[in-house]
């Protein structure tokens, strides 16, 4: 029985590659690399994404077994290929540079179909329907089987979501479906003197107060003002009552620029038959000009 081959960090490879940066051609022990961008703010996920390009893709036209997979996390899988493709076709031939992105795992158009399924979250216990936050993202990763395809297929490059190499196989009855909520919302800011933070929060009484949470917090000179709230339209309410509180010219942008959204993740399991994956396998060069706009989901 062969032994599966090992699973090397693309990163971790390509801030070892020596000068040059280029992985050492004669090391062919590297059969399968994963660049795990899952957790990585866009612009983070975005500088590691070059990095890796410019160390791999000489190496993938110089070992032909070599197979490279990308989570792209909060980076569209087509961004995350239109940023790789220049690297692949300037190291080699176009013909041989390819690409293929993965295509539906987004399920978040298909909550309608997980709510008839009687999906219930797995930390809440809340079925979908008795949960009242908002959904954000749903996110099914592609099975292993899907990637090897693509793989099988020509491409040295494959871009998903969020799988792995060992994803969801693809026998499985079920599937995991990782989904983000809202969890609320949250605005935070220094004043001059506690005194203007405690005029600030009589602006707040009345209609506001059973909707949005506020705490002030005071120091000898300054104080701070922390709200937060279920929904994001009462706060930015607030920011704007705030506002009218504070002298003129006293704020160097508006308040409800700086509410935050928070979010949670929780996981459902959905009947596999509700799935159906497929690969976009293109040429590096048709992926250059597709580039989409970043999008910072």
């Amino acid at each position: 029985m062969s032994q599966a081959p090992q699973i090397e960090d693309a990163a971790r490879l390509a801030a070892q590659a020596p000068p040059g940066g280029v992985l050492e051609p004669t090391d062919d022990s590297v059969e399968r690399a994963y660049l795990d961008l899952r957790d990585d703010r866009p612009d983070v996920a975005r500088s590691k994404l070059a990095t890796v390009a410019a160390v791999f893709a000489p190496r993938l036209h110089l070992q032909a077994g070599l197979k490279l997979l990308i989570a792209s996390g909060e980076l569209s899988p087509d961004e995350a290929a239109s940023h790789f493709a220049p690297a692949l076709l300037a190291a080699g031939d176009r013909a041989a540079s390819k690409i293929a992105v993965v295509r539906g795992e987004d399920v978040l158009g298909r909550l309608e179909e997980l709510i008839q399924s009687g999906c219930v979250y797995r930390q809440s216990g809340r079925s979908l329907v008795e949960e009242r936050r908002p959904v954000v993202s749903a996110w099914a990763a592609a099975p292993s089987e899907a990637l090897e395809e693509a793989f099988e297929r020509g491409a040295s490059v494959v871009v998903s979501h969020c799988a792995e190499y060992a994803s969801n196989p693809l026998e499985r009855e079920s599937i995991d479906v990782q989904v983000r909520l809202v969890e609320g919302y949250r605005l935070s800011f220094h004043l001059p003197s506690p005194e203007v933070g405690a005029a600030a929060l009589e602006r707040l009484s009345g209609s506001l107060s059973d909707r949005v949470t506020v705490a002030l917090q005071e120091s000898t000179h300054v104080a701070r003002i922390v709200a937060s709230a279920a929904q994001r339209d009462p706060l930015t309410e607030a920011a704007a009552r705030l506002e009218l509180a504070l002298p003129t010219g006293s704020i160097a942008r508006p308040f409800r620029q700086l509410i935050t959204r928070s979010d949670a993740l929780d996981r459902v399991e959905a009947p596999a038959s509700l799935f159906d994956y497929t690969t976009d396998l293109r040429p590096a060069d048709e992926w250059v000009g597709d580039n989409p706009e970043p999008t910072d989901r």
